[in-house]
Order: C-alpha cells, then sequence, then structure tokens
C-alpha cells in the first residue's frame, strides 16, 4: 500500500548543539563579586515594566557579571524586516524599536544590520546601568520548542533565498550590490553591531557573545593566609522548555555536571540547596544547590507560545561571592491583586512603575439584552 503524501512533510530542524560541541568558558570571581543572571526576554516583545525594575536593581546591586542565558532576542522581529510578501502575518503592533530599524532603509539586508545593532545596543545600556565594572556574558539559545536566537540565522537564510530570486526578476535591483548578512554562527556578535565580543579573536573588554548552546562555569576564590584558593563551582547553561515540575531536571543537571547548576527556564523558577549531601561514590561531602530562572517576555506578545504561559513565572537570579562560593536564589516578581508587581531580593523593593502584564482586555456592550 502505498503511503499518503501527507506524512512526508519536510519539518524544518534548528541547529542543535550543546556544551559538549559548544563548549564550557570557564571565569573567575573573588570574593564579594555579584552575579545577576536572567533569559527568556524575548527583545522587543519583553515586559517592559519588569524589565525596566530589573535595570533599575542593577544600578542598585552594580554586579560584576550579568549573564544572559538564552533567548535575550525575538526572531520574530528579524522576521519583520522583510517585506510583507517574505514574511508571516503581523499578529500583534510592531514595537518602537522594531518599526525603527524597519523604517531606517529600504534595503532589506540594512534593515537586518540596523536591528541586530539595536540589540548590540541594548547589552551595551545593560552594562551601562550596572556600572563600568560590569562584564556581560551572553549565551545565545540553539533549540528548543519557545523561539531561539538560532531561528535568527534560519530567517536571514531563508529570506534571503527568497529576496534574491525576486531581485533577478528586476533588471535594475539584478546590477545593484547590496550588503553581505553575517550568517554563519561564529558571526553573531557581527550581526549584533559588536564585532570582537565572540569568542573566535575575542577583543571586546566587557561583552563576551558565546557560541550557540554553550555553558560558562563560575570558579570562586577565597582568601586564605592572604593567599587565594580556589572554592566551589557554578555551571550556568541553557535550560529545556516545558518541565511539568519545577526543580526536577535541574536536581538532575547537579549530578550530571557535578557541580552546582543554574539555567534559564521560559516558565519556572525554583531554587533548591543541599548543604550536607553525601556522595555515595567517593564519600565527600558536597555544598550544592541548583537554581531555575524564569522570564520577562510580555505574555500577550507571544501568546502563540502556550494557552497557559499566563501563569509561567517572572524573575531572574542573583548572587555574590562569600567565602569561597556563589550565594543567591532566583527572585520571582508577584503581584498583590491589581496591584504592581515586585520582588524583594536582598532587603531590596524592586518594582514596576505601573502596573503591567495583565494582558489584552476589551468588553462586549450587551446592555440592550
Amino acid at each position: 500500500m502505498q503511503r499518503s503524501p501527507i506524512f512526508s512533510v519536510a519539518v524544518h530542524n534548528p541547529e542543535k548543539t550543546g556544551p559538549v560541541e559548544a563548549g564550557n568558558f570557564t571565569f573567575k570571581l573573588k570574593e564579594g563579586a555579584k552575579i545577576v543572571a536572567f533569559a527568556n526576554t524575548f527583545l522587543w516583545d519583553h515586559d517592559r515594566g519588569l524589565y525596566a525594575a530589573m535595570k533599575d536593581y542593577l544600578g542598585w546591586y552594580r554586579p560584576n557579571v550579568i549573564l544572559i542565558l538564552g533567548r535575550f532576542l525575538h526572531d520574530e522581529s528579524f522576521q519583520r524586516m522583510a517585506h510583507r510578501q517574505f514574511r508571516e502575518k503581523d499578529r500583534h503592533p510592531v514595537a518602537l524599536e522594531v518599526q525603527a530599524a524597519h523604517d531606517s532603509s529600504p534595503v532589506w539586508e540594512e534593515r537586518i544590520l540596523a536591528l541586530g545593532r539595536a540589540a548590540g545596543n541594548e547589552l551595551k545600556a545593560l552594562r551601562q546601568a550596572a556600572g563600568p565594572q560590569c562584564h556581560i556574558i551572553y549565551i545565545p539559545a540553539a533549540q528548543g520548542q519557545t523561539p531561539a536566537e538560532a531561528e535568527i540565522k534560519t530567517i536571514i537564510e531563508s529570506t534571503l533565498k527568497r529576496i534574491t530570486a525576486w531581485r533577478k526578476g528586476d533588471k535594475d535591483l539584478a546590477e545593484q550590490v547590496f550588503p553581505t548578512l553575517p550568517v554563519l554562527p561564529d558571526e553573531f556578535d557581527q550581526l549584533l553591531g559588536l564585532p570582537g565580543a565572540g569568542m573566535i579573536n575575542h577583543t571586546d573588554p566587557h561583552i563576551y557573545v558565546l557560541p550557540f548552546g554553550a555553558a560558562a562555569t563560575l570558579e570562586c576564590f577565597v582568601q586564605v593566609d592572604g593567599a587565594q584558593q580556589a572554592g566551589s563551582k557554578v555551571r550556568f547553561e541553557i535550560g529545556p522548555n516545558r518541565l511539568k515540575n519545577p526543580g526536577s531536571v535541574s536536581y538532575r543537571a547537579v549530578w550530571d555536571n557535578g557541580v552546582s547548576t543554574v539555567r534559564g527556564y521560559d516558565g519556572k523558577i525554583a531554587t533548591a540547596w543541599w548543604t550536607k549531601l553525601q556522595e555515595s561514590i567517593v564519600g565527600r561531602r558536597l555544598h550544592l544547590f541548583c537554581a531555575e530562572i524564569g522570564n520577562m517576555m510580555a505574555s500577550e506578545r507571544l501568546g502563540r507560545i502556550d494557552t497557559g504561559q499566563q501563569y509561567w513565572a517572572k524573575g531572574f537570579f542573583t548572587a555574590v561571592v562569600v567565602r569561597g562560593s556563589l550565594h543567591g536564589q532566583a527572585f520571582p516578581f508577584k503581584r498583590l491583586g491589581d496591584s504592581c508587581r515586585a520582588a524583594v531580593i536582598f532587603g531590596k523593593v524592586v518594582e514596576e512603575a505601573e502596573a503591567g502584564g495583565f494582558g489584552r482586555k476589551g468588553e462586549i456592550d450587551i446592555s440592550d439584552a
């Protein structure tokens, strides 16, 4: 019996990789150094109230390192740079930053580069908010059920093929020379307008753009009798999506990695500690923890991902190195009634300026019923 062609549909397979292939990059911090980590922002479809509140917190806390654990950018923003016939139908109003990049030039390649520079400028703005002592480590996501930065590369490549074929049919356009876009995986820093921030021939002193799906491991140091000695390690990586139980996969990741692990999940916030965990294999004491970071996306602008995402947790992770170990947790934003969402972090109230995050609302007038 001949198989129906409906079962032979070609499914897009995004770039798949992980820390084993992409790399695990270590960095060292001394006593008193501070860290902030967040994930799943989906610029420029982010929750602007909570994102602004976090930036205010950066100015107060003045971290030494900011880690972005995947999905900082939304691939759909880059899709909107194409002419309407080459992109999907708009689902919601275009963000002002995206519209500005679109209106900056009639040439599609120049629009893409303008939006990439806007993303790079936002990384610079985060560092400016935190202070000159701050460094940024950005790990773009390679895969997942929610949009990942690797999809930007796919959008550029597929749109370029269609636009190139369309230009060949126009004599005037066929003779023009258009900008070349960085589409290789190790050219993502160039797309952001931050040449030198990538890990190949890195020259940027403050911003580090790691390969898609990589990991970063912190090595803490402690002063003992005037000399520095190695302390504990903490691994930061991109987490999988749509987990049923907060903490379940992070618990397994701690055992797989052999170190405390912080992961960027889209809908979960959790922190767990094992202060006296007995390792049965080698018989040594371990002091471990795991943390899961939620998101800071605007749910009403990404509602097609999951109908239950209105319950997804929003927040970020913050910690400090004390006595050779990283001490901190992931903090969620909470709302009381119809008031502003807020979090109390190390005695600091971090609150949005105006109550937001309610989603879109409307009224149906049936007064004459």
